[in-house]
């Protein structure tokens, strides 16, 4: 009989748990009132923040044709689009871009208050962390693996007015464009001195063989004309036994010997060899190598027409917030508050009834 007794009274009787919380209502009521309240005072004042979005396109060929101007010179591959298109993306996601655009605009007063009280051996840490809130409310979004379309987008979360977060976040991109555009620059500029200085070098070979060669020639020249004048060979024989001198290293016959020629052709010769100033005109590959010198020297880029993306739409400004919801934040806070009248209503009501069971106990 115990066990039953006890059982019935573990039991929970709903209707005299409702009939509690009705006499309580005041209680329910005013906690959710509160609660409310509370609620509406945080949506209604606190700092809202805007998000404001751009979306790109990949640059088009003829966006990419000043990049290419060397290439046509040089026959080497052309910058493709897509190529450009995924730099300007790695810069758009680069901590070097937000870093920039973090003090350009000191932005560092969002994240951290009275900076200037800030201990010095503490500022730095607090101003990465600052950096790093920042660069989490920059989102770029990539297209998915397996979507058709190259489009991307970007976007800001600032508690700043929507026409300052969406002045921020084109200057974010014009920077990533205006990086990306210099780091071509400055790979062609590179690709450009590098062939130059090749050309140079092909030219003032070609120039120190050919000096040579005209050396190697008056010494020949010299010899023979020696060897003519000791024989008195002054015209060039019309007619002379075969001879054919064979040279002992190598082996291969050096046909009729050059003092054949006599020593009057010999010495003009070597007189017009000895008072040559310019050996250009007699190197065959000069010419060539001095045009693409030329091409070189005078190409010039204008950075100003290197596209490295095609922006489809530009930051606009918000036209409302994103944060705080207030609709959601005062649901909650009704939600919340009713549980905790809720509650509080229990456990009044709880203690209520111990004190009546206490006050019904006999006395002993």
């Amino acid at each position: 009989m115990q066990s039953g007794q006890s059982f019935e009274n573990d039991e929970i009787d709903l209707f005299e748990l409702w009939n509690g919380l009705v006499q309580e209502k005041w209680t329910i009521v005013l906690s959710f009132v509160a609660a409310v309240i509370l609620a509406g005072l945080y949506a209604f004042t606190a700092t809202p923040v805007y998000k404001s979005t751009a979306y790109f396109l990949p640059p088009t060929v003829e966006d990419v044709q000043e990049m290419n101007a060397l290439n046509l010179l040089t026959d080497k591959s052309f910058y493709q689009p897509p190529e450009v298109y995924e730099n300007f993306i790695e810069h758009l996601k680069s901590r070097d871009v937000s870093q920039a655009i973090f003090n350009r605009f000191n932005l560092v007063e969002l994240y951290v208050q009275e900076l200037e009280q800030v201990d010095e051996s503490q500022k730095v840490a607090v101003l990465n962390r600052a950096f790093d809130q920042f660069s989490k409310s920059i989102g770029v979004n990539l297209p998915k693996k397996n979507a058709s379309g190259n489009q991307v987008s970007v976007d800001l979360s600032l508690e700043r007015s929507p026409q300052e977060t969406a002045d921020i976040l084109n200057a974010l991109i014009a920077l990533a464009q205006e990086k990306t555009a210099h780091q071509f620059f400055k790979d062609i500029q590179s690709e450009m001195s590098i062939r130059q200085q090749r050309l140079h070098d092909q030219v003032a070979s070609l120039r120190k063989i050919e000096k040579e060669r005209r050396l190697d020639r008056v010494v020949q020249l010299q010899e023979a004309a020696n060897i003519a004048r000791s024989l008195d060979l002054k015209e060039p024989m019309m007619s002379a036994p075969q001879v054919n001198i064979v040279n002992m290293e190598g082996g291969k016959s050096q046909g009729m010997p050059l003092y054949y020629l006599g020593y009057q052709l010999l010495e003009a010769e070597l007189s017009a060899l000895k008072s040559r100033e310019n050996d250009d005109p007699f190197i065959g590959e000069l010419r060539g190598l001095q045009q693409k010198l030329s091409e070189l020297q005078e190409l010039k880029l204008d950075i100003k027409k290197f596209g490295v993306v095609t922006v489809d739409q530009f930051a606009l400004p918000a036209a409302k917030p994103i944060k705080p919801k207030k609709a959601l934040i005062l649901a909650v806070g009704g939600v919340l508050g009713l549980m905790l009248g809720v509650f509080v209503a229990l456990i009044r009501r709880a203690v209520k009834n111990r004190k009546m069971e206490q006050k019904a106990l006999p006395t002993v």
